[in-house]
Parts: structure tokens; C-alpha cells; sequence
């Protein structure tokens, strides 16, 4: 075959198929084209679904305030449910001083968005970490007038009803809405307290006569009730002692392994404040004048310490409240 030939060949052949083509597609039904339209869409309607089965919160109160949420797949490590949860606490807020209902979720997946809303408050919250914790300040006071005083030295085995409810929206999924069950008071939580007014009821009830004090150390958790009250509401005094260096030492010797160690004496710095007024009432410092050698003492292999420190007992405190209510009542 020539030049010219093989020229018209390479373009008269690609131009005999688009007219094949063009003549197919003029006879095929515009039923056809419509089925296979849908066809398409309902396959993308598909791939929108959520590819996990909606998650189930479920409480666990055995040793701590916990959400779990979980799905029926949860077995599965690519599960964006799988070991998600929430912790839910009440304690002190240690840069306000108040009372705060604290969140802590991890887990969770991500860009969740979170809505809290209680009595006081409302907030949208949207979890973009693995970790993430929220809180939330709320006034319990009222809540506690009719507790009786001994949970102040059982802090553990207190709880309180919040009005707080929680919706998990997740993207795909209707949402969620729980309202957790009643929250432990965490012992920190009586420090809040120190110097400000504190009232557990709008109209309470006069002084009965029955002075009560309760003891707050700034760094120990534990408190010590001193007094004759039953309730919250008969709590007059809230006494805050804090530890103070001294320059007074004892040496004790005889110990294996470290010879002779030094015990430096801290005395005890006690403010008595109006649990009503939050006005302060009496100041005073219990000196530590003596301290016994202990009988034992713990060494670390790496740090030898000699240094010991010997503070003023709860018990001595807890003594010199009780005589100054003796003295307050009869005054």
C-alpha cells in the first residue's frame, strides 16, 4: 500500500468507531440509562452508612464513676468504640478554690462533640484528642446540709446526686444522652471551704449550742471531726493547720546502715475560721518543743537520706480545738 493510502487508513478508522459508538448509544432504552443512574446512587447512599453498629454506654460504679461506651464489634481493634470511656469526679478545682464536676475521657473517637448541660451551665465541647479532660464548677454546699459528720472523716463513702446531663453526638449515629449516677466527694474537696462563707442552707437554722469543729491540714487528705454536731449544718468551726519550719533539731543515732540521722522539729500553724461568716476567729502556733527517735526508718539503696522531719500530730491539734470550743461555749 502506498503513502497516500496508509495516510487516509489512520484517519478514517478511528472515525468509523466513534460513529459506532455514537449509533449504539442512540439505540439503547433511556430505561437502561435511569436503572443504571440509580444503580450508582444507591451505592453511594451505601458508603455514607456508618461502617460500626451504634455504641451502648453502660456505668461501672465499682471502684470509680465510669461511662463506658462499646459497640457489638467492640472486639475488634479497628472498632473506634473499643475501650472508649469517661471518668466522672468531684473534687476541688485547685485554680478557683470551688467545687468542680470533672470529665475525663479518652479513647473516644475523633471530633466528637460533646454536650454537657446541667442546671448551671451548658457547653458544647468537641474531642479532638486521645485524651481530654473538662470541668465544670458547681455549688454542692446545699447539697451537704443533712449528711451526717462522720462522712468527713469517711470522705469515701460519701456521694452526691449532680443534676448534669451528657449527649455524645457522633457523626452518623443519633445521639447519646446520659445522666450519671451519684458522684463520690473526693476529701480535697473540704479545702474549698478555708476562709470564705459557707452555707449548706438559704434559711439555716441558729446555733444550737453544739459546737462542732472539723480539722483541714493543707497537704494531708485526711480530716478529724471535733465536737458534739450530727450534720453538715451543725458544723460551726473550719480549722486549717499548715506545717512550720523551725530551727530545732534532735539527733538519733543507732540505725543500720545509716549511723546517725537528724530530726528537724516543724511546728503547726492553726487558724480557726467561722464556718458561716468565713471570718477568722482565733490564730495560733503549737510549737513542737520535743520528739522521740523513731523506732526504724526507711533507706534507699541510692539516696542515703540522714534527714528526717517530725510534725505536731493531728491528735495535739485536734486537743487544742476541743479546748477552745470548751472555752467558746461557756464564754
Amino acid at each position: 500500500m502506498d503513502r497516500p493510502k496508509q495516510k487516509l487508513a489512520r484517519w478514517v478508522t478511528p472515525a468509523l468507531h466513534l460513529l459506532a459508538s455514537a449509533a449504539l448509544l442512540l439505540t439503547t432504552p433511556a430505561c437502561n440509562l435511569g436503572k443504571d443512574s440509580s444503580r450508582r446512587g444507591s451505592k453511594r447512599a451505601k458508603t455514607n452508612r456508618p461502617k460500626w453498629p451504634a455504641p451502648t454506654l453502660t456505668w461501672d460504679t465499682k471502684y470509680a464513676v465510669k461511662l463506658k461506651l462499646a459497640s457489638k464489634s467492640s472486639k475488634n481493634r479497628k472498632d473506634p468504640f473499643a475501650k472508649s470511656e469517661c471518668k466522672f469526679s468531684l473534687l476541688r478545682d485547685h485554680k478557683t478554690k470551688k467545687a468542680a464536676v470533672e470529665v475525663h475521657c479518652h479513647r473516644l473517637p475523633a471530633s466528637l462533640k460533646i454536650r454537657f448541660e446541667g442546671k448551671d451551665y451548658a457547653r458544647t465541647q468537641t474531642y479532638t484528642s486521645e485524651f481530654a479532660t473538662y470541668r465544670f464548677h458547681h455549688d454542692i454546699d446545699k447539697r451537704l446540709g443533712g449528711l451526717a459528720l462522720k462522712a468527713l472523716e469517711e470522705p469515701n463513702n460519701v456521694k452526691l446526686a449532680i443534676p448534669l446531663d451528657f449527649t455524645f453526638n457522633f457523626t452518623g449515629y443519633k445521639p447519646l444522652t446520659v445522666k450519671p449516677p451519684a458522684l463520690w466527694v473526693s476529701s480535697d474537696l473540704y479545702k474549698s471551704w478555708v476562709g470564705r462563707s459557707v452555707r449548706f442552707a438559704s434559711n439555716e437554722k441558729p446555733d444550737d449550742g453544739k459546737m462542732s469543729a472539723v480539722l483541714v491540714h493543707k497537704g494531708f487528705t485526711g480530716h478529724k471531726l471535733v465536737g458534739q454536731g450530727t450534720t453538715f449544718s451543725d458544723l460551726d468551726w473550719i480549722v486549717h493547720y499548715t506545717d512550720v519550719d523551725t530551727e530545732r533539731t534532735r539527733s538519733c543515732g543507732g540505725y543500720q546502715g545509716l549511723g546517725t540521722i537528724k530530726l528537724h522539729l516543724k511546728d503547726a500553724a492553726v487558724t480557726i475560721y467561722n464556718r458561716r461568716t468565713g471570718e477568722i476567729v482565733k490564730e495560733h502556733t503549737i510549737k513542737k518543743l520535743r520528739a522521740s527517735c523513731p523506732k526504724s526508718v526507711w533507706v534507699s539503696r541510692k539516696n542515703a537520706n540522714r534527714n528526717r522531719i517530725s510534725y505536731v500530730p493531728m491528735r495535739d491539734v485536734a486537743r487544742w480545738v476541743k479546748t477552745q470550743l470548751r472555752r467558746h461555749k461557756s464564754s
